[in-house]
């Protein structure tokens, strides 16, 4: 196989371990608290990226780290936000992010499917969902 190919498929399987949230493992004794992400979608879908952004929603029961990475539909990462807990998007109740449908260098992806994924991390435990996002021109 090639190495993009490779690298393609190594890709796929970390997106399918998050989707499938593996539990964890720890020490006998000690609790894992695993957050909860609730009521993910974004608004409008598709949208238009010349002339609007993607609203992503998601709800945490409580203050916490979160990454939002999104994917084209050949498994490559387009674009990336580690929040830090305490910051804007990881605070309890409802939080909202934007993306404007640019890549990590600030040009305009090509229409088409894309993949968010959005995974809270908490201690021990996390929890992610994944949103389908469609992109015209």
């Amino acid at each position: 196989m090639n190495q993009k190919r490779l690298q393609t498929m190594a890709v796929a399987a970390g997106i399918l371990g998050w989707i499938l949230c593996v539990t964890p493992v720890c020490q006998p004794g000690h609790s894992i608290a695993i957050q909860s992400l609730e009521n993910l979608t974004n608004y409008p879908n598709p949208f238009d990226s010349r002339s609007a952004v993607t609203v992503i929603a998601y709800t945490l029961p409580s203050e916490a780290s979160v990454k939002i990475v999104i994917f084209d539909l050949g498994g490559n990462e387009i674009r990336r936000w580690d929040i830090s807990a305490g910051t804007e998007g990881s605070r309890q109740g409802s939080n909202r992010w934007t993306w404007d449908g640019t890549d990590e260098s600030g040009s305009k992806v090509a229409a088409g499917g894309y993949v968010c994924r959005v995974m809270v991390e908490e201690g021990y435990g996390f929890s992610s969902g994944v949103r389908k996002i469609g992109v015209i021109r």
